[in-house]
């Protein structure tokens, strides 16, 4: 299985309210950047490529945090990878 990323937008403590599959890391920044109409040259934008999540703005951007999980193949099942 190539590697996809699941983008996620939404309200902390809740589920998210948007996500969104992605073939590559820079698409699944470039989709959450656009959907909240963030500068590609920002402090979030950074923070989602190194560490896939970046907290945001409720009253600016509709939502309190952007993340970006990392899809892996386990029997056979796409699952969130989790770093520890």
């Amino acid at each position: 299985m190539k590697k996809q990323y699941v983008a996620m937008a939404g309200l902390k403590g809740y589920l998210p309210n948007y996500s969104e599959i992605y073939d590559s890391k820079e698409e699944a920044v470039d989709g959450l950047l656009d959907l909240h109409e963030i500068d590609h040259c920002s402090q979030v934008a950074d923070d989602l490529m190194e560490f896939g999540y970046s907290d945001l703005n409720l009253e600016v951007n509709g939502n309190e945090y952007a993340e970006i999980v990392e899809l892996e193949e386990v029997n056979g099942i796409p699952t969130a990878k989790i770093n520890n």
